[in-house]
């Protein structure tokens, strides 16, 4: 007598590799997802950095806005939901003048545009900097 087919332990462990192999993927869908949301954010965040950074050189290119070129102790809200950004300057010599634009997630749970503090890296997504010579 011979039959064909599978028994039923066969087809329990082949449910069982099935189902532990589904898993497996699914859990590396749900980290490219995760690795997309975060990627895209910093994509985000340089360039509304890049963006920043040229208006405040092209403002720069004028005397008097070069002598109004400081740095600021506030954080401002960017067009970008959920970005907020800062800018520093750093006076290097009379004539040139080093401009770091710094952006950050913004926190949810906070009000006005205060970063997420609590986020890897203190919530900083990106940093460009650029020197500005006066005109």
């Amino acid at each position: 007598h011979t039959s064909s087919g599978a028994t039923l332990p066969e087809v329990m462990i082949a449910l069982v590799l099935l189902a532990y192999v589904t898993m497996a993927v699914s859990g590396m869908f749900a980290g490219a997802a995760r690795m997309e949301k975060k990627d895209r954010a910093i994509t985000e965040a340089t360039q509304l950095a890049i963006e920043k950074l040229e208006t405040i050189r092209g403002e720069a290119q004028s005397p008097e806005g070069f002598s109004r070129l400081c740095s600021s102790e506030r954080f401002y809200q960017s067009e970008i939901p959920g970005l907020v950004y800062c800018v520093d300057v750093e006076r290097l010599t009379p004539s040139v003048k080093q401009v770091t634009v710094t952006v950050f997630s913004r926190d949810p749970s906070a009000p006005g545009t205060q970063p997420d503090l609590d986020r890897p890296r203190l919530g900083r997504l990106a940093r460009m900097g650029a020197y500005v010579i006066r005109p």
